[in-house]
């Protein structure tokens, strides 16, 4: 739950306008992977190595559909 309402903010702060009437109500999906990156490496696993005890980062991709009045817009 927390997570997700994370990604709820991220997106009103990233992609939604600025005006609140205007703003969509995001609907986080599943989620559809975890990668881990176990040091401070550029690559990342969809596993934790087991000889990793405590990995530096998750990453978790989820599913989010665009709402039905919204269209995709990424300003320049």
């Amino acid at each position: 739950a927390r997570v997700t309402a994370g990604l709820k903010r991220k997106l009103i702060n990233k992609l939604a306008p600025v005006v609140k009437e205007f703003q969509p109500q995001w609907e986080v999906g599943d989620l559809l992977a975890v990668w881990w990156r176990p040091n401070f490496e550029t690559l990342m696993y969809p596993y934790v190595p087991p000889h990793i005890t405590k990995p530096t980062e998750c990453r978790r991709m989820f599913v989010v559909p665009l709402p039905e009045k919204c269209y995709f817009c990424v300003p320049r």
